[in-house]
């Protein structure tokens, strides 16, 4: 048996349980310097993938059914991962893949903005002018370097192209020597890439000086995952054994929480809070729900307590936590913020059907469902070669009549609640989808690969 696992961005404490579990029953490790290291103790026998990619392709097509193999990327194995070559080598080979925290999202949780909106890039290896097009019809852009990446001819074609924005690089996240730099172009020549670096290109926003505010407590985004409890990192685990108030939104036409069927075996000394909301498309009810949460929220940091908020998935993602984030920053400027990444839905959907998202030069793009109209669609098919469709919902009758039109049934993958054994379905080719049932939609999510 084989099994790719995301190890996350470095520190063991990123790494949910279920991977650890997998790790520890392995045969063989086989991984890069730097991952093999994480797991010297275990005294496995390893193998080291640097430099000989077809050694290690051979010896998982000759031992694959016969070792329990364990293949360590770092990050995420659905975005730029090895688990591509795999796939692309041994395409029949039968693979489990067990999601990571990408440092895409580790960066994101550090600076406290959402990656909802931001384009997605590979320099490892490649040429600078990758991105050129990508520079030419997006706003914000996010790519991985490596130590051969040459900043200075970064800020050459940056100026070349009239950009003007700032600047935020996030060298060896979750690391001891973890930096995260803020930066223009006047200064990004004079700075020497690490081999760890993620570089965010985005819009230039005038921050406004804080004003006085009440001392408060510290407030947790923490994301959750898709919906096994074996999938939470240690460090949510962490955050949530030991705050003060856990908040636990869900939605009004629902009878449980599901997240609270989540975080229950982690919750120790907490006071627990549930906060309901309406399932609507009515800003200004919307509004007046997210007010109230935020006074209830602002209420216990005032008191100087610790405050976890839990949301699916990711906080930086299509998050309830974004909403709440919003109107508390109003009310309280000085409030301390600290988002804790999550198993992203697109990360889990990938890793339930065995499927890359992005390959090599390959564009991902992520929309809502209420977006995913017609000529949305296509124009964005036209640009990126995978489109992650989610937060479906009733709108999946409508999506699955709209990509039938546009003949890419048999391009489609519908993922309805990854990672919950007994719920978790998963319908490749959606042409062979005859029954449309009640509710199918709640917590599905579309992948549409060109290629």
């Amino acid at each position: 048996m084989i099994t790719v696992v995301g190890t996350g961005p470095g520190k063991t404490e990123y790494i949910p349980p279920v991977a650890l579990k997998a790790i520890e029953e392995a045969d063989v490790l086989i991984g890069g310097n730097r991952v093999l290291d994480l797991f010297s103790n275990l005294n496995k026998k390893t193998i080291n993938l640097t430099a000989q990619t077809q050694k290690v392709i051979a010896y998982l097509n000759q031992n694959g059914k016969k070792e329990k193999i364990v293949v360590l990327v770092t990050g995420d194995p659905g975005l730029f991962s090895f688990l591509s070559v795999i796939k692309r080598e041994l395409p029949s080979l039968n693979l489990k893949i067990i999601p990571g925290i990408s440092s895409i999202q580790l960066l994101f949780s550090k600076i406290s903005e959402s990656w909802e909106d931001v384009k997605f890039l590979s320099l490892h290896g490649r040429s600078n002018e990758n991105f050129l097009e990508a520079l030419k019809q997006n706003k914000k852009i996010c790519f991985f370097t490596d130590a051969q990446t040459s900043f200075s001819e970064l800020s050459r074609i940056l100026r070349q192209y009239g950009w003007d924005g700032e600047i935020i690089i996030g060298e060896n996240l979750s690391h001891e020597n973890e930096q995260i730099i803020r930066t223009n172009l006047d200064d990004l020549e004079k700075i020497k890439p690490s081999s760890l670096s993620i570089v965010y290109l985005t819009s230039f926003k005038q921050k406004d000086e804080p004003t006085p505010g009440v001392t408060a407590g510290k407030l947790f985004g923490v994301g959750i995952g898709p919906g096994d409890s074996d999938l939470l990192t240690l460090k949510a685990i962490k955050i949530l054994s030991n705050a003060d108030v856990v908040f636990l939104p869900y939605a009004e036409s629902q009878e449980k929480s599901l997240a609270f069927s989540i975080v229950k075996p982690f919750l120790k000394k907490a006071r627990i809070e549930f906060l309901s909301f309406p399932m609507t498309r009515n800003q200004s009810t919307l509004k007046t729900h997210w007010s109230e949460a935020a006074e209830k929220v602002a209420k216990e940091l005032s008191d100087g307590l610790s405050v976890a908020f839990t949301t699916l998935g990711d906080p930086s993602l299509y998050s309830t936590f974004g909403y709440l984030l919003r109107e508390l920053t109003i009310r309280m400027p000085e409030l301390s913020v600290e988002m804790i990444p999550g198993i992203s839905s697109p990360s889990a959907c990938a890793a339930a059907a065995c499927t890359s998202l992005v390959l090599g030069k390959e564009k991902l793009a992520i929309m809502p469902g209420e977006k995913a109209d017609k000529d949305t669609l296509s124009s964005t098919l036209e640009e990126f070669d995978t489109v992650m469709i989610m937060k479906i919902g009733k709108q999946l009758k409508t999506i699955l009549s709209l990509i039938d039109e546009l003949g890419l049934k048999d391009k489609a993958t519908l993922v309805t609640h990854a990672s919950r054994d007994k719920q978790e379905k998963i319908i490749r080719n959606l042409s062979n989808f005859k029954k449309l049932e009640e509710n199918l939609g709640y917590l599905s999510s579309i992948i549409i690969k060109k290629k």
